[in-house]
């Protein structure tokens, strides 16, 4: 195990957003040499999700390790008969930051056995009993010095304080970059004739009106989706929609002018 190099993988948790019991995605990077841990809380497991969470990561120790092994099946890439493909967000990511990454191989979880042991080690910490919390994002940066927290205590193996093994891995880590990468992958979709449009087959979010049957660019990010007009200009930010049923978010103030036309509608 070296020093600054970091597993990352997905678990699950439920979590009571305004009251409501949601099962959320928690995102774990494990640091193998110290055995310390951050977690970072999301609604899935998209590119977007993964880097925005790694970014945190990044800004809150520091610096960028040398290293990242992924589970094949984040939503960044995976490795298929030796040959890994990633997402284009996530191949910017890596350049941004400058890190080298791998993927285990399916069905070998022994790969990355100090994240899988981090991530249930975590969850009976960390989210029992039932978080509960307004904002996610929020709740969130408190998580991380939560995760901190967790990790003072001696190590399982070496009998030594993880947090002050953890200060080795930060002295192996790259310096971040002088800005922070955008997770947000951009797609051009055409609106529909009430000027909506549509992400993942079942998410729709309103523009306006005016933009009927117009070519739009969105942004998808972990927590946000923003609409520009075809020359990049902003129009409107919804929260993301998320899971297999259909959802609709709508501007109420896009569709006023719509309202006064046909009053019925």
């Amino acid at each position: 195990m070296t020093c600054g190099e970091m597993q990352v993988d997905f678990g699950q948790a439920d979590f009571r957003i305004i009251g409501v019991r949601t099962c959320m995605h928690n995102l774990v990077c494990a640091f193998p040499f110290s055995n310390a841990g951050l977690a970072h809380v999301f609604y899935g497991e998209t590119a977007e999700c993964v880097c925005e969470g790694l970014s945190a990561v990044f800004e809150h120790i520091g610096g960028v390790p040398r290293k990242i092994v992924f589970d094949n099946a984040t939503g960044v890439g995976r490795k298929i008969c030796g040959v890994i493909s990633t997402s284009e967000l996530f191949s910017a990511f890596a350049a941004h930051y400058g890190f080298f990454y791998a993927f285990c191989s399916p069905h070998a979880g022994h790969e990355k056995g100090s994240v899988e042991n981090k991530v249930g080690a975590m969850r009976r910490s960390l989210f029992v009993p039932i978080p509960q919390f307004d904002n996610v994002r929020r709740y969130n940066e408190r998580l991380l010095d939560m995760s901190m927290r967790h990790s003072d205590k001696a190590h399982y193996r070496k009998g030594e304080s993880q947090l002050a093994l953890f200060e080795e891995d930060c002295f192996a880590l790259s310096p971040l970059p002088d800005s922070r990468f955008s997770a947000v992958s951009y797609t051009k979709h055409k609106a529909d004739k009430y000027g909506n449009v549509v992400l993942d087959d079942r998410h729709r979010y309103s523009a306006d009106p005016a933009y009927a049957n117009c070519r739009l660019i969105v942004g998808a990010g972990a927590f946000d989706v923003d609409i520009y007009d075809s020359e990049g200009a902003h129009i409107v930010t919804h929260e993301r929609g998320w899971g297999d049923k259909p959802t609709e978010s709508i501007d109420p103030v896009s569709q006023l002018a719509l309202l006064c036309r046909k009053p019925g509608g």
